[in-house]
């Protein structure tokens, strides 16, 4: 699956085929194109478990780091979380070595499921206006709304 992300802080755009996840760090609304429907949840920055946005800014304390290799100019990381209370069960980070910024990371959950992300263009400097963040209904017409809050 290919898509784009943008993160600004804790929050979070992500677009992929047929799906897009909005985060304006109060809520987390996921709009499913194929049925024009959108489920908005609240979003708890402090509930430990790791989205996009985090993969950059994370609480380093709640992971214990092993450097697994290096290899071609990227290290390979492994991660594994303190708290047995998330939901996380391991992270692979693959970083660039020359300026250390992350190349691709999988993270796999409790139950398995495994998601794999890799950054093929990133710009660190791009402006984007907050309301980016939000989902907005008018954008859609004729979406269906479940507010799970």
């Amino acid at each position: 699956m290919n898509g784009s992300i943008t993160v600004k802080g804790t929050k979070f755009r992500l677009k992929t085929a047929g799906q897009e996840i909005f985060n304006n760090g109060k809520e987390v609304a996921t709009y499913i194109k194929e049925i024009n429907e959108v489920n908005i949840s609240a979003f708890d920055p402090a509930d430990g478990d790791l989205n996009p946005a985090k993969i950059y800014t994370f609480d380093k304390k709640g992971y214990k780091f092993t450097l697994v290799g290096e290899s071609g100019g990227v290290a390979t990381v492994e991660m594994a979380p303190t708290s047995k209370a998330v939901q996380v069960k391991n992270v692979t980070l693959k970083i660039n070595v020359s300026d250390f910024t992350v190349k691709s990371w999988t993270i796999i959950n409790k139950a398995g499921k495994k998601q794999s992300f890799s950054v093929t263009k990133l710009n660190p400097k791009a402006g984007v206006d907050d309301a980016y963040f939000t989902f907005n209904k008018k954008s859609f017409p004729g979406v269906e709304v479940n507010d799970l809050r």
